[in-house]
């Protein structure tokens, strides 16, 4: 893995949340969420399976799950939620 260019890192100023497969509360990800106030979940195993390009989810960073919200709504509640695992 190489490390990310500044593009990369442009993306960033757009996102609400962050979610990753790997990683703890010390990894960069968790690290730059905290500092700007996101709400994050990391070590979700399959997330970039479960959840696709342009769907709509919710990150619950202090309860440590995403929810995945069904299509054309963001209000309801998704019947699928991801846990990170301990």
């Amino acid at each position: 893995m190489r490390a990310p260019g500044y593009r990369y890192w442009r993306k960033l100023v757009a996102i609400t949340g962050l979610v990753t497969e790997v990683g703890g509360l010390m990894t960069h990800g968790a690290v730059i969420a905290r500092e700007y106030g996101l709400p994050a979940v990391v070590g979700v195993e399959q997330a970039t399976r479960l959840i696709r390009n342009g769907q709509r989810i919710r990150v619950h960073g202090t309860d440590g799950y995403v929810e995945i919200l069904p299509l054309g709504t963001t209000e309801q509640k998704a019947a699928v939620s991801v846990r990170a695992e301990p």
